[in-house]
């Protein structure tokens, strides 16, 4: 997913040789009076950590990599206009027919709600579709390791494109961000295909074990993708699980 547009716009009001400020309630502020852009602070530690601005963080600039990730999330929002507009509204943000997570998303009998929510299988998806953005191969007989997504820098970047590295990058802030044994889970089922059952198997796990670590994963996957159980907010074109106070600020 590309970034939200307070992300974009903070980047673009810094070029060409603009300085941030500090502002109140902890955000960093951009732009002139009349054309303010904010991000947390946060954000924009983890925008500097990526090349994308220079710090220090309190009085952030443009980073040698501005313009290019600019670029490619002017492409990521190209692509994904043109995948919303030739799908029909009527289908939902995830495909349960291609999910490996479908099974999880039907209520089962004599259960109130499915295993998996909404926002959780959102959050499969999205990971789902940054692996294969990714360009990332299933690894049948070895168990996943975080180590071995690579990051998308130096040449490797050149070889797979801007769009594919950039996903690799996104991919690995994830995994960072997740528990080993979460990352490992939500990585081999919504990238790789794994069944559970294989996944306990293979870390010799007992059953059902590998199924509550995969929604303990999509839970947090969720809470860093900004998304929540229930929708806020007025109604738009588009649909989503917004927490109460959540904004997207470093997996968008």
């Amino acid at each position: 997913m590309p970034a939200d547009d307070g992300a974009t716009r903070f980047v673009r009001s810094l070029l060409p040789d603009r300085v941030g400020q500090m502002g109140p309630q902890g955000r960093v502020l951009a732009g002139s009076a009349k054309n303010r852009a904010s991000l947390t602070l946060a954000t924009v530690e983890m925008l500097i950590g990526e090349g994308v601005l220079l710090g220090p963080a309190i009085a952030p600039k443009a980073g040698p990599d501005a313009r290019r990730w600019l670029r490619a999330q002017k492409l990521e929002r190209e692509a994904a206009a043109k995948q919303t507009a030739a799908a029909p509204s009527a289908v939902p943000l995830f495909n349960l027919d291609e999910s490996p997570l479908a099974r999880l998303a039907v209520v089962g009998k004599g259960e109130a709600e499915p295993f998996l929510l909404p926002h959780q299988m959102e959050a499969g998806e999205r990971i789902r579709r940054l692996g294969e953005r990714a360009q990332m191969q299933p690894r049948l007989t070895l168990s996943y390791d975080p180590a071995r997504i690579p990051t998308g820098r130096g040449n490797g970047a050149a070889e797979i494109g801007d769009r594919a590295a950039e996903a690799r990058r996104k991919l690995n802030r994830l995994v960072g961000a997740l528990p080993r044994d979460c990352a490992g889970v939500v990585i081999d089922v919504c990238v790789f295909g794994k069944g559970l059952q294989v996944i306990e198997t293979e870390r010799r796990w007992p059953r059902r074990s590998a199924k509550l670590v995969l929604r303990i994963a999509l839970e947090q996957s969720a809470l860093l993708f900004g998304l929540g159980a229930h929708a806020i907010g007025a109604p738009t074109g588009q649909r989503g699980w917004m927490g109460e106070g959540a904004r997207p600020t470093e997996f968008f």
